[in-house]
């Protein structure tokens, strides 16, 4: 129930991302693709949907992120993840402040380099449309 909950939150997010994209584009350039002679599926295709995710990787990729530290959450209603598994070796072990901080580490260790690849993304992709 909880990664369904996750997941549909995601899909929500990232189809908001989708349309603020696709609303971004310039009506110019539809109506350029028009005058070329391309029909209303290609305009999308080879026109819209592009620039469109050019401008929504970045978003796209920080949701990722945002998704994975909230996985923590479905924890709580005991979810075998990452946080769930590293309260039940604290538990076992009697040691919570070893364990968490490792979990800690962990998530900080995949989060950090892709908020980084966020970063070049964003600057490469900045590049390219100037």
């Amino acid at each position: 129930m909880g990664i369904l909950a996750l997941g549909l939150n995601l899909a929500a997010f990232n189809a908001e991302a989708y349309r603020a994209a696709i609303q971004s584009i310039p009506v110019a350039h539809g109506d350029a693709s028009t005058a070329l002679g391309l029909n209303a599926f290609q305009r999308i295709l080879y026109v819209i949907l592009p620039q469109a995710l050019v401008i929504a990787t970045p978003v796209l990729i920080t949701n990722g992120i945002g998704i994975f530290q909230q996985s923590a959450l479905v924890a709580l209603i005991s979810v075998e993840e990452l946080m769930y598994q590293g309260r039940y070796i604290a538990t076992q072990t009697f040691r919570p402040i070893e364990t968490l901080s490792t979990v800690a580490l962990i998530y900080f260790m995949v989060s950090f380099p892709v908020s980084q690849l966020v970063t070049y993304v964003e600057r490469r992709f900045k590049r390219l449309t100037n």
